[in-house]
């Protein structure tokens, strides 16, 4: 949304409050036909980072958020609750949540960002940043599922694509069509900041320690007659990155 817009919906005054006490101007999350700039807890929070994590949220909104979200009024909490489809997001693990409160801050109301969840964003982009190369082959690979390069991946390819314990190079070679067919009915979103995370040797029956990737999907439900938000798990080991299927 452009800035001219932003100034008709709140008007001068609120721009120039956003300045201070942790209201972020110039960008701004829409809810109900309204926008809303983010507001952060931390007010130590730098300029940059703010700046990170609200265009890592927004790019979160645009892939799976419900459009027909509402603002509920919540008891005992100066503001509002947003009812969205993403109060699970597949983007980070169940000890976050996508932010939902929206506050009344010097007269403005904006969507409220914990201290907690900036914290977690900012350890997040350390890693990111100490890990460039690992990072960026991960936007590779989820721009590669997303493309019709899938149709050409060859039988050997798809082992580079997708590991399943103790499958043999013939293994892969039988399932391909299979995996191409699956892989072609999803549609994946880029991961977010909170995708990534670590894990030692033995989780989840994977042999080797790893950092692995939360890939956000989108499937149709036959039987539900929706779309459904689910997510794949993938594994960087040995310089690349692999889908790690666990229900298929």
């Amino acid at each position: 949304m452009k800035r001219e817009l932003l100034s008709v919906l709140f008007g001068a005054f609120a721009t120039s409050i956003c300045m201070a006490g942790g209201l972020l101007p110039g960008k701004s999350f829409l809810i109900a036909n309204t926008n809303f700039f983010f507001y952060f807890e931390d007010n130590a929070l730098t300029a940059s980072n703010q700046n990170r994590i609200a265009d890592d949220i927004l790019a979160i909104r645009s892939f799976g958020m419900n459009s027909e979200a509402t603002l509920e009024p919540v008891l005992g909490f100066d503001g509002y609750i947003c009812n969205n489809n993403l109060d699970d997001t597949p983007y980070h693990g169940e000890e976050l949540q996508f932010p939902r409160y929206v506050k009344c801050v010097n007269s403005t109301n904006a969507l409220f960002l914990s201290k907690e969840l900036s914290d977690a964003y900012t350890n997040s982009f350390s890693f990111l940043d100490a890990n460039t190369n690992m990072f960026l082959s991960s936007i590779s690979f989820v721009q590669g599922l997303s493309s019709n390069r899938l149709d050409a991946l060859s039988s050997n390819d798809i082992q580079h694509v997708i590991f399943y314990d103790g499958a043999r190079p013939e293994d892969y070679a039988t399932l391909r069509d299979e995996v191409v067919g699956q892989l072609k009915k999803q549609r994946y979103g880029s991961p977010s900041a909170l995708s990534y995370y670590q894990t030692g040797p033995g989780t989840n029956g994977f042999p080797h320690a790893a950092t692995w990737m939360r890939v956000p999907v989108i499937s149709w439900s036959n039987f539900a007659q929706t779309q459904l938000i689910s997510v794949f798990h993938a594994f960087w080991y040995d310089g690349m990155w692999r889908l790690y299927p666990t229900e298929w």
